[in-house]
């Protein structure tokens, strides 16, 4: 099997064509990695915890959302319309 140095050095010469092809071949690929673990969590429980959340907040017409800055998960409130809009769109 070729290292990953030998897989840069190959990637690096393919033609544009080739590089197009490869990038949406492996956007592919990667999202059906993420599908597959985020099916294997759900069914082992591992979601159950912020499905339950979601649905309290949404329940309370609350909303958090969710940011990484420095590495760190930030917790925002959002008191606002957004129920009601979500609402409307269902």
């Amino acid at each position: 099997m070729p290292t990953v140095k030998e897989i840069e050095a190959a990637i690096s010469k393919l033609p544009k064509y080739d590089l197009v092809a490869l990038r949406e071949w492996f956007a592919d690929f990667e999202a059906r990695i993420w599908d597959e673990q985020f099916e294997n969590d759900a069914k082992s429980g591992k979601l159950d915890k912020l499905a339950k959340k979601a649905v309290e907040d949404y329940q309370s017409k609350e909303c958090h959302l969710y940011s990484r800055n420095n590495k760190n998960l930030i917790r925002t409130q959002v008191k606002a319309d957004f129920h009601d809009i979500l609402e409307k769109r269902i």
